[in-house]
């Protein structure tokens, strides 16, 4: 697990940290198997509140949900254009 000195609980100079498991953060970047679009959107336990787009399996479409800042899964896109470029890779321009 990793631990963001910068999210501490109750205050920047506060002595307890909050461990993050960073397998489930979104992607940086591109490259891998777009099976996370097959995932539900997910918000995470943080109360951030961050515009993000996830891939719907049902509409085949791009969705705008709120991400807390933390946690989460990866189908987790900060713009429509890469979800759906991450969701269908081979699709016509």
């Amino acid at each position: 697990k990793w631990t963001n000195p910068l999210l501490r609980r109750g205050s920047l100079s506060g002595s307890k940290s909050l461990r993050v498991d960073m397998s489930a953060a979104p992607p940086v970047g591109g490259g891998g198997s777009n099976t996370v679009c097959t995932l539900e959107a997910e918000t995470g336990p943080c109360r951030a509140s961050m515009p993000r787009w996830h891939f719907d399996m049902t509409t085949r479409k791009c969705v705008r949900f709120v991400y807390g800042g933390c946690a989460g899964n990866r189908n987790n896109f900060e713009s429509e254009e890469y979800c759906m470029a991450r969701a269908t890779p081979n699709r016509p321009a």
